[in-house]
């Protein structure tokens, strides 16, 4: 037959059929046999439609499935094709049981992994008072679900308090408590009706962990418990060795402390302040003992004031008395800060005007007259105290200590006297026949003029005087400080200028004879004479000093 075969069979070489729609093996069939192979192949469709194999048909190989869309069935395929698996729980939703406990048990037949499972419905949960085991665990109601809430069983004091409890099914109120002896605890114990009756458990000796006198306490029943109570209240600090106010330190803040007070000590170790020490006030010095120095206080605190040398030393070396005299009536008539060259000049011993200044070591200046004293001759005097170290010190004694000298015509003057004329009342006296002058406590020179011939009826009289309202023992330390000595010695036989001693001065005083005589304030304040001798002329001298007492 016309089928190309002929032709087909004179090229091939074995006549094997091949899927092209020819008889390429010249049989008379066209592609006939398993030409596709039987081979699995994938159709491209979903689920089991998508297993197929290979089939020679038409002239060519196609895959073609192998099992056809069916119901859904549980057995993990998609069989009806529509690319999902076991949908729609196929074979499932009769109820099962699970073998579980309790509601655990309740079960539903559900497909999972290809094959029918008793799923169970309800997770354990809470047991509550149901009468059913909810938590799967074997036992109903069990631990009293939905109970154990306080209730009132309707009685009195802890008989009335119970306990919701689980039973048959229902929350029920059981009593809890019996009656019992009152306890402090905030119950009626006893079932009386009254809570706490007869402070029970109280007046035992306690501690309430506080400070100081808060910390001794005893047992009280308060709001339900013993609580321990203090038997003090806090009260303000008091010097007692005692914490009073409870904040844990003892006599804090020197508790009626502070107030001056006197240690019964001398001197600057006196005055002291209140000081709360060992439970009790004591008074505390303000200052110790120091060393003495010249100051109006006993420093050093040996009962005496300025004791031992210290002021007559200072004074002797930081004060000068200037000494002034002239004749016929030519010294200034009021108070004046010189007396001619002094103290601009330590002294002027030339001419109607003179004047000398003591000296710092304590040695005798001499002064020469120059003429017949009488009276129109003057004496004055002035006291000057200088220190830039110490510049209160110094102006404290010159406002505060003064020299005063006198005259008496015809022997009126009184030896050891506190007055001499107007003085010390009087800073100067020039009338009358006892005169006197002084140096003013203001640093300046005053007059004193003489009265009549002066001779061997006549006296001097010189005096040491501090004064100070305000602080009275300090002028009297200063005053018992230094001495001034006033000599006198007719027909130039007074001691030379700068000698340590005038006549028996200071080895003793006041002489009544003799051409070379001596007296000195002594300390005391009052006024000590000098008796001359015969005419006072150009050939008489004084002498000055100013020393340590």
């Amino acid at each position: 037959m016309d089928n190309g075969c002929e032709y087909f069979c004179e090229r091939s070489d074995d006549g094997v059929e091949v899927c092209n729609g020819r008889d390429d093996n010249c049989d008379g069939r066209v592609d006939e046999g398993e030409l596709g192979g039987g081979e699995a192949c994938d159709t491209g469709e979903e689920g089991v439609c998508a297993l197929g194999e290979l089939v020679c048909g038409g002239g060519e190989v196609r895959c073609v499935r192998r099992r056809d869309p069916l119901p859904e069935s549980c057995n993990g395929e998609d069989d009806n094709c529509d690319g999902r698996i076991d949908e729609g729980n196929p074979g499932g939703g009769a109820s099962c049981n699970t073998g579980g406990d309790g509601v655990c048990a309740d079960g539903t037949l559900t497909c999972m992994n290809g094959g029918l499972s008793c799923v169970q419905l309800r997770e354990p949960e809470a047991e509550s008072c149901n009468g059913r085991d909810d938590n799967c665990d074997g036992r109903i109601d069990e631990g009293n679900p939905g109970g154990g809430a306080s209730c009132n069983t309707g009685g009195m004091g802890v008989c009335g308090v119970g306990v919701e409890r689980c039973m048959g099914s229902e929350i029920v109120c059981v009593q809890d408590r019996q009656p019992s002896d009152e306890l402090c605890n905030g119950e009626d114990d006893n079932c009386n009706g009254s809570i706490d009756e007869g402070n029970p458990g109280s007046g035992g000796v306690c501690d309430t962990e506080q400070d100081g006198i808060c910390g001794p306490g005893t047992l009280q029943c308060a709001e339900g418990g013993l609580v321990c109570q203090r038997n003090e209240d806090p009260r303000p600090e008091t010097c007692n060795g005692e914490d009073d106010n409870c904040d844990g330190a003892v006599d804090e803040g020197n508790p009626g402390g502070g107030g001056a007070c006197d240690t019964g000590q001398d001197g600057n170790c006196g005055p002291g302040t209140l000081q709360c020490s060992g439970g009790g006030l004591v008074c505390q010095r303000n200052t110790g003992p120091q060393a003495e120095v010249c100051d109006g206080v006993d420093n050093d605190c040996d009962g005496v004031i300025d004791g031992g040398s210290v002021c007559g030393a200072y004074i002797q070396q930081r004060c000068r008395l200037f000494v002034g005299w002239a004749d016929d009536d030519t010294g200034p008539n009021t108070a004046t800060t010189s007396w001619f060259s002094c103290p601009a000049s330590d002294r002027d011993l030339a001419g109607d005007q003179r004047c000398v200044g003591t000296r710092r070591d304590g040695r005798f200046a001499r002064l020469q007259f120059g003429g017949n004293v009488n009276d129109d001759d003057e004496l004055a005097v002035a006291l000057l105290c200088d220190d830039t170290s110490n510049p209160s010190l110094a102006s404290y004694i010159d406002s505060h200590c003064a020299l005063y000298i006198g005259q008496a015509d015809r022997g009126l003057g009184t030896d050891s006297s506190p007055s001499w004329g107007d003085c010390p009342g009087a800073t100067s006296d020039n009338e009358g026949d006892v005169r006197c002058t002084s140096s003013g406590f203001d640093r300046r020179f005053r007059r004193m003029l003489m009265k009549g011939d002066v001779n061997d009826d006549d006296q001097l009289a010189v005096a040491w005087k501090c004064v100070d309202a305000n602080d009275p023992a300090r002028a009297a330390a200063l005053q018992a400080a230094a001495r001034v000595y006033l000599g006198w010695a007719d027909r130039e036989d007074g001691a030379p200028d700068g000698s340590a001693t005038w006549g028996p001065c200071p080895t003793s005083e006041s002489p009544t004879s003799g051409v070379r005589r001596c007296v000195s304030s002594r300390g005391d304040g009052l006024f000590h004479l000098l008796q001359l001798d015969g005419d006072v002329n150009d050939d008489d001298q004084l002498g000055w000093a100013l020393r340590a007492n």
